[in-house]
């Protein structure tokens, strides 16, 4: 995989979540993770993920 170069803005009750570069890297690199792994995200520009707890 190449290297992606992106930005995360984390927000919790649209409050923005301030993270640090490690925070910030890992998680991308996370989420870079499962897309890659998923069809038809090949070639994304945005993407979002909403988790909403019950």
């Amino acid at each position: 995989m190449s290297i992606i170069n992106t930005e995360l803005e984390l927000k919790v009750d649209g409050k923005n979540i301030g993270m640090n570069s490690f925070v910030e890297r890992i998680t991308s690199n996370i989420i870079l993770g499962i897309l890659s792994s998923l069809h038809d995200t090949d070639d994304w520009k945005n993407a979002t993920i909403t988790i909403k707890r019950n």
